[in-house]
């Protein structure tokens, strides 16, 4: 029965998938892409007209990404990183400005909300659609959540904070959970938003 636990944790680490690197080399702190583009997601999903399928978040240029030491193992190197998106559209409706405000709730929700240096969101419109339909992450209705407030845990090395719906940006809570810490450690925020 023992290796079920372990089994589950390691499905539940692999499933976080990249970290992406939250601030500068000089922060330490990465958040899980999968935790991100959770994120990103809501966000679009405020704006009518419009639904996200594939989303991804990656280095916008690797050649000028930096190494940190200490870096979890899947974390992306330090740089300005892209977000590059596919939706479908309502039918009947002006493509770009559709697009110039999912890019723009996209840029804020990545820059805003979780802090994370941003060069450019890259959209295509995969599809034109007679009605979109409002639906979460999982593909079922969407419902609204409430806010929570965030937590920390201290273990195996690194600092894993649990960030759900809060006032306070991801980056500045890793940040205060970081300087909290008695010892200097890695800041992982893995978890994905409920």
């Amino acid at each position: 029965m023992t290796a079920d636990p372990w089994a589950r944790e390691v499905r539940r680490e692999l499933a976080l998938g990249r970290l992406l690197p939250l601030g500068g080399p000089a922060d330490g702190c990465w958040i899980a892409e999968s935790a991100a583009a959770r994120v990103l997601r809501r966000a679009a999903a405020t704006l009518p007209d419009v639904r996200v399928g594939a989303l991804r978040l990656g280095l916008a240029d690797p050649a000028a990404a930096v190494r940190v030491g200490g870096a979890p193992p899947s974390a992306l190197p330090v740089g300005p990183l892209r977000v590059t998106a596919d939706f479908a559209a309502a039918a009947g409706r002006p493509l770009p400005p559709l697009a110039d405000a999912l890019r723009s709730v996209l840029w804020e929700a990545a820059t805003g909300t979780l802090g994370l240096s941003l060069a450019c969101v890259d959209l295509r419109v995969t599809e034109l659609l007679e009605h979109v339909e409002e639906v979460d992450d999982e593909g079922g209705p969407s419902e609204p959540s409430e806010p929570c407030e965030p937590s920390a845990v201290l273990g195996g090395g690194a600092l894993r904070i649990t960030v759900t719906a809060g006032g306070r940006s991801v980056l500045e809570t890793a940040r205060a959970a970081a300087a909290a810490s008695p010892d200097p450690v890695p800041v992982l925020v893995t978890a994905v938003l409920p």
